[in-house]
């Protein structure tokens, strides 16, 4: 049941924690200080900072660290993680406007209209031709690992845990598959993820 329970909090990290934030965090304070990142083996009190070189959040070994976690660092800064990861869901109860996504199958931005600028959805194209575009890896692995996973349409005799690869990371993660619909990146087993894409 734990193990069960560990996945559950999983997907609500992978599919729902950007949902939440909404604002342009590019001139967050927490994201722009200039405070030295120090690395060191057995950091007794780790905490995260985004870095302006690499556009992505570090680990530091300091209390002054800004973020407790990558997770909230990642959200907060537009970390450039957030451009292989699954799109924010957002009902859009109120106005919708133009937003910008990375696409990694294209490697390009593309327009689309949604009421949050949380993840991979940016309010111009050029914040997210920065982010993405310009510090894209070039793919070693198969090129469907890099395919931003979809969780499908609904056909509920279908669905099902199915678990996709996410580069920034090298890992395979857990998402809920709707049961239709969809993309390549998406595995009936860890196990045959880690094979596919983890190990290439």
């Amino acid at each position: 049941m734990k193990k069960h329970e560990n996945v559950l909090s999983t997907l609500n990290l992978s599919f729902c924690g950007l949902c939440t934030a909404t604002s342009r965090s590019t001139k967050d304070p927490k994201c722009i200080t200039d405070a030295p990142i120090i690395t060191r083996r057995g950091c007794k009190s780790p905490s995260w900072q985004f870095s302006l070189t690499t556009r992505k959040c570090v680990q530091t070994c300091t209390k002054e660290g800004p973020f407790e976690s990558k997770f909230s660092c990642d959200v907060r800064c537009r970390s450039v993680d957030v451009c292989n990861a699954p799109r924010a869901v957002s009902s859009c109860a109120g106005n919708v406007y133009p937003i910008f996504f990375y696409n990694p199958t294209t490697q390009e931005c593309h327009r689309d209209i949604g009421c949050t600028f949380s993840g991979n959805n940016f309010p111009t194209i050029t914040e997210c031709q920065d982010t993405c575009v310009r510090r894209r890896p070039s793919p070693t692995k198969p090129r469907k690992c890099y395919v931003v996973p979809s969780q499908g349409y609904h056909c509920w005799w279908r669905a099902g845990l199915r678990f996709y690869y996410n580069p920034p990371t090298g890992q395979c993660l857990p998402f809920w598959y709707l049961g239709c619909g969809g993309n390549a990146n998406r595995y009936r087993s860890y196990e045959r993820c880690i094979r596919h894409c983890a190990r290439s």
